[in-house]
């Protein structure tokens, strides 16, 4: 047999890097859905819609502003760290640290003092009637805990730059999920109200703080002790802070406006309809979140991968990795999403018959949420590249079109206004990135596998679901069977197909996930 070529042996060795860490993260953000709809759950049946929609409506505000507090630091960290260490550039590592950290704790600590403050005016602003007292009571909780979601999400950023996604789905994806329906159940059983709920969903991220900050510096120190590059002195502070914040500021008011197309809407079916259509809606948006974990354990994965490629100018390899990795996060997603859309009114009776009445908006947003996954990570491969600001203005221009059209729909169709804009917005900023980032990079999502995953995606779960739904109705019984059907056809398919997706390389990867290779950080333990 012939050996492989040194082109073939790197490419297998991105493809290993990328498995590994995203199989960690895939099995992370799976762990955190599941812990994610457990507490939709309890707070739906706890509180019921109208209580539930000021949780919701408090939680959308708070992710609004603590993206905002973040000032973009968190992408900056995974391309710095990611480039310093492809570079040589280790020593200026811990400079990098403080010129990040320092001003996102200052700006978490700024935004929460306002936030206690001006919580009645926010709350007028966003509840109606008397629910306005425990909306009150749940942002000024939140408020409290802005320094430690900031610090907490910045700090996994650096982590993720060292090469190693473990800190991260140990973090975000088991400690602070798994916390909260612990102490939301324990909350609920008391007999307590919307605002202990809030302090319930908020103390994990203290927690959550705590570790990520000493684990980011533990592998500093590790990185530091392995470093064999010629000795440097670290590049001067304020070249280094210039470097670092003219990256991030652009970013930091991207991800406000990513955060507000995702969040506003909420909040203005809250202020424009009910706060109980707020929380059906709310509802519906987080299960479509449920589509969403394998591109976020890609996204994950693939940052530093992609910063330390383009940063020495291997194209070749960014491409093909980029392509690979859109068709393993399509590969669940796109049946979950169909499955969703096509059985909504049954999946969303499980949160009470009340949350029924979402499932035209579920469906509204679907083929949208299709599109932004099936386009892969464009979004993360535009940033490792350095066009912050060319995501910037895509993103400025649908949240203003998402506003515009907010204000236009949810006063006349209510929720299902809101995902027509939402559709609309999410669709555009995906597709203008999708041309920016082949026309810059030359990085498109479209590899051999692509064609046969769509195929086979409408076939089966398109299809097939349609067929059941339509001929036995949305009933349990028509439900399992479509699962049955659509699985099967769709599982041999992929078998079939199991080549082209480099499948194979997943067997390698759960076999050696519990032993630390090159590239993903070493050693560590999460310090308790």
């Amino acid at each position: 047999m012939n050996e492989p070529s040194p082109a073939e042996r790197r490419a297998r060795s991105d493809l290993s890097r990328l498995a590994r860490g995203g199989t960690l993260t895939l099995i992370g953000s799976v762990a955190s859905s599941v812990l994610g709809f457990a507490l939709t759950l309890l707070i739906t049946h706890g509180l019921r819609a109208t209580g539930a929609g000021v949780v919701f409506e408090a939680i959308a505000l708070f992710a609004i502003v603590s993206n905002i507090a973040e000032l973009g630091a968190d992408t900056g960290l995974v391309r710095l760290v990611a480039s310093f260490r492809a570079t040589g550039r280790v020593r200026d590592i811990r400079p990098l640290l403080r010129i990040a950290l320092w001003p996102v704790a200052v700006s978490g600590a700024a935004f929460a003092a306002a936030g206690v403050v001006w919580a009645p005016q926010l709350a007028r602003a966003f509840i109606h009637g008397a629910s306005r007292g425990d909306a009150v009571g749940d942002i000024r909780v939140f408020s409290l805990f802005l320094p430690a979601a900031v610090l907490t999400t910045v700090a996994l950023s650096g982590t993720r730059g060292f090469g190693t996604m473990r800190p991260y789905v140990a973090v975000q994806s088991f400690v602070v999920p798994a916390l909260r329906p612990i102490l939301v159940s324990i909350v609920l059983l008391a007999g307590m109200g919307a605002v202990a709920v809030g302090v319930a969903w908020a103390v994990p991220l203290g927690v959550g703080c705590t570790l990520a900050l000493s684990t980011l510096f533990l592998l500093l120190r590790q990185a530091e002790q392995r470093d064999r590059s010629p000795a440097h002195a670290p590049g001067p502070v304020g070249a280094l802070a210039a470097e670092f914040w003219r990256f991030c500021i652009p970013r930091g008011i991207s991800v406000v406006f990513t955060v507000a197309l995702a969040s506003i809407d909420v909040l203005m079916v809250g202020a424009l309809r009910t706060t109980q259509e707020a929380g059906v809606y709310a509802t519906a948006m987080r299960f479509l979140g449920v589509g969403q974990f394998s591109l976020q354990a890609a996204s994950l994965a693939i940052a530093p991968q992609l910063s330390a490629l383009i940063v020495r100018g291997d194209r070749a390899r960014a491409r093909s990795i980029f392509q690979t990795a859109t068709s393993w996060l399509v590969l669940p997603a796109w049946p979950t999403y169909l499955i969703l859309g096509i059985y909504a009114p049954l999946l969303l009776r499980v949160f009470g018959p009340q949350f029924a009445q979402g499932s035209t908006a579920l469906l509204i947003m679907v083929p949208a949420f299709m599109i932004f996954v099936g386009t892969g990570n464009n979004k993360v491969a535009l940033l490792m590249g350095g066009k912050s600001s060319w995501a910037l203005a895509s993103i400025g221009i649908s949240v203003a079109l998402n506003v515009v059209l907010n204000l236009i729909l949810i006063p006349h169709l209510g929720i299902e206004g809101a995902a027509i804009a939402y559709a609309v917005s999410l669709t555009l900023d995906t597709l203008v990135i999708a041309v920016a980032v082949w026309a810059f990079l030359g990085l498109h999502p479209f590899g051999r596998a692509y064609p046969v995953l769509l195929a086979a995606s409408l076939l089966t779960f398109g299809a097939i679901g349609l067929f059941c739904r339509v001929t036995l109705g949305a009933t349990i019984g028509s439900f399992a069977l479509f699962l049955v059907l659509s699985c099967g056809a769709f599982l041999a398919i992929v078998r079939r197909a199991r080549g082209l997706l480099d499948l194979g390389v997943f067997g390698q990867t759960m076999r050696s996930l519990g032993r630390p290779t090159a590239g993903d950080g070493g050693s560590w333990q999460i310090p308790l």
